[in-house]
């Protein structure tokens, strides 16, 4: 007698289900969850659904709760962590500020005025300023402005929310302005040198609460400004005797107008006149904001590192990374058999996360004539990196004298042969735009730069993210006020 197979039925409502079947056609009762995977047993005793209790459920809520929570807080760190090192999440788009500050100048009638990043077109609504700004600087949330006007005699507060004017601050400081900074929402600063060519005279640091709408200190320095930036606490200046070549100097002012300074004993700066020439050393400065440390490149292959914080000063000799440098002594330090006389040196240096600093300048030289005349050459330093954890250097380019960095990248122009060059911080070249074409960088704002050509006074907004020119605007343009700080100096 063979064996009768059993009939399969619902686990609900006992009825008889047809065999393979994923639903009950009485109650609707879901007989499968997933393919290959039984609810009940059919044809078999159906298994008992736990009963939860008001405890026990809400004990489940909770611990749903805590999982989803913890998902958040992960997310919003992994965001964080993208943005730090540069990456977006939505491929950079983010990145694009929705405009920018501009000034106009149509035949003395100043203003302020919005600019769409992207296009440069004005938008609506205009604040008028009766003198000419020689600097600005935004404040950390980016709803306030600060323009400093009439000779830097002046300091503006503007509401750029409601584009309106807030207050008028005097400076009671003379001097040319040489940079202005607003780091924390209460505290602005500034620095004034004389104007003009090169590191002489004296220097002041003006500090401004930006709440009281008051100076709080100033300090003078006798001696000559060579370069300045700044940390989180305040300004840091690189200074030189008032009128020769001689040891530099490193200074810092915090924010209340206390003043630290040591001199280095390895690096010359200044300026000094010898039968009708002035002769000029000016080396860079960058900072590590997170360490305090400063970095001072002169013209030598060798750099000195400065702990702001302890006052103390180690020499690093540099050391070629790459096949790509051809004679780097060369390159940073001419030899003088090979060079005319030299009238001046110049350096620039920008601090590059993690650990990763961009020198570019340029060298002047003089040739005296058999007529006796004197004639004058500028020639670029060209742009290198410095792997500030390795003390080696490469060149990316040994004809370009301005570095910028923006979204990550390094941007490279070059007023000679033309076009703009983006290079990763490593080194290794991102892309090239504008060939043939003298490029300057005016700008940047997140992950567009602003590029102008000559012949023919064009700015091109440079998307750095695609890669490519999106926009050109043509004719007389208002002078761009990218956010941060403006430091004219350099």
């Amino acid at each position: 007698m063979e064996p009768v197979a059993a009939t399969p039925s619902c686990p609900r409502c006992r009825a008889e289900v047809r065999a393979g079947a994923g639903r009950c056609a009485r109650c609707g009762f879901a007989l499968l969850d997933a393919p290959g995977r039984r609810r009940g047993r059919l044809g078999g005793r159906p298994r008992t659904p736990r009963r939860v209790g008001r405890r026990t459920g809400a004990l489940a809520a909770a611990v749903r709760l805590a999982v989803a929570s913890a998902a958040l807080v992960a997310i919003a760190v992994l965001a964080a962590e993208m943005l730090r090192s540069g990456e977006s999440i939505r491929g950079g788009i983010g990145d694009r500020p929705p405009s920018l500050l501009a000034i106009a100048d149509n035949g003395g009638d100043r203003r302020l005025l919005r600019l769409d990043s992207s296009s440069l077109r004005p938008l609506p609504r205009s604040v008028r300023l009766d003198e000419p700004a020689e600097g600005w600087a935004w404040d950390p949330d980016g709803s306030r402005a600060a323009v400093v006007t009439a000779g830097a005699a002046a300091l503006r507060l503007l509401d750029l929310r409601r584009m309106r004017m807030l207050a008028t601050v005097r400076v009671g400081a003379r001097g040319a302005l040489a940079a202005v900074s607003w780091p924390r929402s209460d505290r602005i600063w500034l620095v004034l040198a004389p104007a003009g060519c090169c590191a002489r005279g004296t220097t002041t640091v003006v500090i401004v609460d930006a709440l009281r709408r008051r100076v709080i200190a100033r300090r003078r320095f006798a001696a000559g400004l060579v370069r300045v930036t700044e940390t989180p606490d305040g300004p840091v200046l690189l200074l030189a005797p008032p009128s020769f070549i001689g040891l530099a100097e490193v200074a810092t002012v915090d924010l209340r107008g206390n003043v630290d300074s040591m001199r280095l004993d390895d690096v010359l700066a200044g300026a000094q006149s010898a039968q009708g020439v002035v002769h000029v050393r000016r080396p860079a400065i960058a900072v590590d904001p997170h360490r305090r440390h400063a970095y001072v490149v002169s013209v030598r292959s060798e750099i000195v590192e400065v702990d702001l914080q302890h006052r103390r000063a180690h020499l690093h000799r540099l050391s070629a990374r790459s096949s790509l440098v051809e004679r780097p002594r060369d390159l940073v330090d001419p030899r003088a058999e090979a060079q005319p006389p030299l009238v001046g040196r110049e350096r620039t240096a920008t601090w590059l996360e993690p650990g990763v600093i961009a020198v570019s300048g340029h060298d002047s030289d003089v040739l005296r004539r058999s007529t006796g005349a004197l004639e004058q050459g500028t020639r670029p330093a060209g742009v290198q990196v410095i792997d500030a954890r390795r003390w080696q250097t490469r060149t990316l380019d040994q004809h370009a004298a301005e570095v910028h960095a923006a979204a990550g990248l390094l941007l490279a122009a070059d007023r000679r042969r033309g076009g703009l060059t983006a290079y990763e911080p490593d080194g290794d070249r991102a892309f090239h735009v504008l060939e043939n074409e003298p490029t300057e960088i005016l700008a940047s704002a997140g992950s567009l730069a602003y590029v102008r050509t000559n012949p023919g006074r064009r700015i091109h907004v440079v998307d750095l993210e695609r890669r490519r020119v999106i926009a050109t605007r043509t004719g007389q343009s208002p002078r761009l006020l990218p956010t941060g700080s403006h430091v004219p100096w350099d």
